[in-house]
């Protein structure tokens, strides 16, 4: 499969081996979350590529355990994906609405608050998109 983000400034191409019904897209509870409207998709077998304009149309955003970046196109607000580094290994889910495909199944509530942050990396680890690339590559700490 491969996929094209909606944003301008910000895009995405994912290639992964599953076709649409292989994706089952995830509603994360956290606060941030729960403000974008988002759910996540992932394959660990997938590859993601996100590229930018330039910094000024990216936003990145941390809280909570700050194990994560929320990737945000200033342009026009729209959050595409969320990163994680783990191992020296970039991660990532891409948010489903800011994608133009549709994905037939429906979505499934997920609640992560209980998780350590060492759960959280290791679950990340095991789930998330497996081969990340940000072009041009993100300044590390940011």
């Amino acid at each position: 499969m491969s996929s094209r983000g909606a944003v301008i400034a910000v895009g995405l191409i994912l290639f992964a081996d599953k076709d649409l019904e292989g994706f089952i897209p995830r509603r994360c509870s956290c606060s941030m979350c729960r403000k974008h409207g988002a759910s996540y998709i992932s394959d660990p077998e997938a590859r993601l590529m996100l590229r930018y304009r330039d910094e000024t149309q990216l936003s990145l955003y941390r809280f909570g355990h700050r194990t994560a970046q929320w990737v945000i196109c200033s342009e026009c607000g729209v959050l595409v994906a969320v990163l994680c580094e783990i191992a020296g290994q970039l991660r990532a889910v891409v948010r489903v609405q800011s994608m133009e495909e549709y994905f037939p199944r429906p979505e499934v509530a997920t609640n992560f608050e209980s998780e350590s942050v060492e759960e959280r990396l290791q679950r990340r680890a095991r789930t998330w998109i497996g081969t990340v690339t940000v072009s041009p590559p993100l300044v590390q700490g940011s």
